[in-house]
């Protein structure tokens, strides 16, 4: 997995769980409901949507929710919309997306309990401990931070996703056209590796990299360590990606791609769920870009690539 070369390049992370006196956190403790989430920067929103997957309908408190909240079905999954005008508490999320190095790992709703995961930079520590804090002050949730300190490495968050949700890891190939390879483009160096930290509507990519060699300073926004960079680049594939997937309502846990030279390399880590929807995507997404030599590569339960990995190094 590329996930193995950036495994442990923040070396912080945090777990922080809301629980409060909204609809379906109420519903979710009642009935036992979990579910995947996403938070997306949309439209000068923050934008959150849990993605539920067709139970039983006929359950009142669940169809009472869906109907309350104007829930949308889209390929079999109810999709659950809210944003940061409907619930102010929100911000925390444009907070830490905007004025950190925060990667956003997964967030996930299980009996009452809405669960955020995220890793960053120890050099934000000041930065991640005043959101925090502050974000504590609110009356209306109960707000509690259940780890922060040591990253223990990006397989091992995702080792407890897939322990309650059944996570997939899908691999793409190809090759950058010269175009993209130009320093304007690629201002980042010939071999990099590089995670998305969010999802947004402005068709900026803002990832952390980590490099070969030292960047110049006016190509990055911050250096978080040796080789180790924050910065925003434009990508019109991988913007495509974006649209369609946020069109499609396709959550993603982790987005990692590789340059070296011409080869251009991606992973993306998705509940196993919207696989089907996923590679409908990408079906799309190779067909309108033929000049990316895009190919399928990988389709592996995240359970079997972490037993191979864990069967190597003994």
């Amino acid at each position: 997995m590329l996930a193995d070369r950036i495994n442990r390049a923040l070396d912080y992370r945090c777990r922080f769980s809301l629980k409060g006196d909204y609809p379906i956190l109420a519903v979710s403790k009642k009935i036992g409901l979990k579910c995947p989430a996403s938070v997306f920067l949309r439209k000068g929103m923050v934008e959150l949507r849990f993605y539920l997957p067709v139970a039983d309908e006929s359950n009142r408190d669940l169809r009472i929710l869906l109907e309350t909240s104007k829930a949308r079905k889209i390929d079999g999954v109810w999709i659950i919309y809210s944003n940061d005008k409907v619930y102010p508490e929100l911000k925390i999320f444009r907070e830490l997306l905007e004025n950190t190095s925060a990667v956003m790992d997964y967030y996930f709703l299980k009996d009452g309990e809405f669960e955020v995961n995220f890793r960053f930079s120890s050099m934000d520590l000041k930065k991640i401990s005043q959101i925090l804090l502050g974000f504590s002050r609110f009356e209306e949730m109960d707000f509690k931070i259940n780890y922060l300190g040591e990253n223990l490495g990006l397989a091992w968050v995702l080792e407890n996703l897939n322990a309650v949700e059944p996570i997939t890891v899908i691999g793409f190939t190809g090759h950058a056209p010269e175009a993209e390879r130009t320093q304007e483009n690629n201002p980042m160096g010939e071999r990099w590796i590089r995670e998305v930290r969010y999802i947004s509507d402005d068709e900026q990519i803002s990832a952390v990299y980590l490099t070969e060699k030292e960047i110049p300073e006016k190509l990055y926004r911050r250096k978080l360590g040796e080789n180790l960079y924050e910065a925003s680049t434009r990508n019109s594939m991988m913007n495509a990606i974006s649209r369609i997937s946020l069109k499609s309502s396709i959550p993603t846990v982790s987005r990692i791609q590789s340059v070296d030279g011409e080869q251009f390399d991606m992973e993306f880590v998705i509940p196993s769920i919207y696989q089907r929807q996923f590679l409908k995507v990408m079906a799309e997404v190779t067909e309108s870009f033929p000049d990316w030599d895009l190919k399928l590569s990988l389709i592996s339960s995240f359970e079997k690539i972490n037993s191979e990995v864990i069967k190597g190094s003994n």
